[in-house]
Parts: C-alpha cells; structure tokens; sequence
C-alpha cells in the first residue's frame, strides 16, 4: 500500500513539473553482493522542452526497502555504481546530488543551486553544452583537475553571456574550478524541485566508497536499445 501511495505521490508531482508528461513505474529486484534490494524505476517520458535522447528509455532509479516496506528516492553511490557494472539491459548509470555552493571569484559572490554529477551524466542524457563541451568520462577521475559546467540563466545573469567564459576560472566552496561550458537555454536538469545552475563532477574514485560510507544521491539510468522494461525485469 505504501508503495502505490508513493507512486501516485511521485505522478501528481510529475504532473505539477514543468516538462513532465506521463510516467510509468516498474519494480526490479537487483541483488548487490549480499545486500538483496528492490529499486522502483519511473520511465519518464518527454522529460523537458529540450528533448533528451530517446527520453522514454531514460529512468529514475528509486531505492526499496523491503524489510521497512519504504521507497527511498536516494540511494548510495555505491550501489548506482554497482547497478551500471551489474547489469546487461541498462546502457549506462548516472548519478547526482544536490549541492548548495557559494560561487566566488566573480564580481558579487553568490550561493547557487549547483549538484555534483557523474561524468556521464551529460552523456546518458544525450545532450552536450551549447558553449565548451560538458562533462566528460575523465573528469571523474581523482586526479582530473576541478571543473565546472553552466546553466544558460547563470551565464547570462552572472557573466553577461560571454563567450570567453570558457577556461575562466570560479571558486565553489573555496575551491577553485575551471569553467568548461554552458549548456543550452532549453536545457532542464531531470529533477522535481531545484533545476540547477552549475554542475560539477564526483571524482568517483574517492567518493563512491562502502556502501555505508557512500554518498547519498539520485540515480538516472538508460535501457539499452531495443531493451524493453519488461525484458529488463526478466534480467533482473
């Protein structure tokens, strides 16, 4: 019952989001190492106005806890990553996390909406910057130097829309990033609330961890071609 109840909920919020259509909820048991878990993947369909790639293969990945009888809508790093190695149907894993950064090295410093990304992320969306590039598989390395990607309404209100903002350096949480790119004005981050402003990478290495000491995060994934969901579940 709780379950169905968390459906209905994720739908009506689905619906209340702009550039969100109708979804379609599957059930997958996926056995981590000895840790069985149940994950509750949303197909969502024509995700915003910039439409990703084949956006109806593109899926939030929803923790389960059997024993609790609870939907989680994180999940450990650990375990998305473990999902994308285990698993023969889903083409690729991504994984974010909301990041509230304070950007300095600017004229006035600002908080920002900003979320910590796999490198991938970009990728699985099938959408690159409209400025510089997005995040590549090398950023998320644990010796890639720190970078940075823009949204369109950032780049405008912060930096005027110029083009020379690529290879300019910024600092989030004291930490100096390079900016690599702007994405596009259209573009809209897959989320319910914060749409985001900034994206950085997780250097994967050091973050993902145990499961128990992994970061908590949401996880997107997408179904191989001519995978369908039913065929995924059969998997596994």
């Amino acid at each position: 019952m709780q379950f169905v109840q968390d459906v209905g909920y994720g739908l009506r919020l689905m619906r209340q989001a702009p550039g969100f259509t109708m979804a379609v909820v599957l059930t997958l048991a996926i056995g981590i190492g000895a840790n069985a878990a149940t994950f509750s993947i949303v197909n969502i369909l024509a995700l915003t106005p910039l439409t990703y790639k084949e956006p109806e293969r593109v899926a939030f990945v929803f923790g389960w806890n059997a024993e609790r009888q609870q939907r989680r809508f994180n999940v450990p790093l650990a375990d998305a990553m473990d999902i994308r190695s285990q698993t023969q149907t889903l083409a690729d894993v991504a994984a974010y996390q909301y990041w509230s950064a304070n950007l300095t090295g600017i004229a006035v410093p600002e908080r920002i909406q900003a979320y910590r990304v796999t490198a991938n992320t970009f990728s699985l969306l099938g959408v690159d910057a409209a400025h510089g590039r997005a995040l590549i598989a090398g950023d998320g390395r644990a010796d890639a130097p720190d970078v940075v990607v823009l949204s369109h309404g950032l780049w405008q209100r912060r930096f005027g829309g110029s083009s020379s903002v690529v290879g300019q350096m910024v600092t989030l949480d004291g930490r100096p990033h390079t900016i690599v790119g702007v994405m596009p004005a259209r573009f809209e981050f897959p989320v319910f609330n914060f749409k985001g402003e900034a994206w950085a990478p997780f250097k994967i290495e050091t973050a993902a961890g145990t499961r128990e000491s992994s970061p908590s995060i949401v996880a997107i994934a997408r179904l191989k071609p001519n995978v369908s969901y039913r065929e995924a579940q059969a998997e596994l």
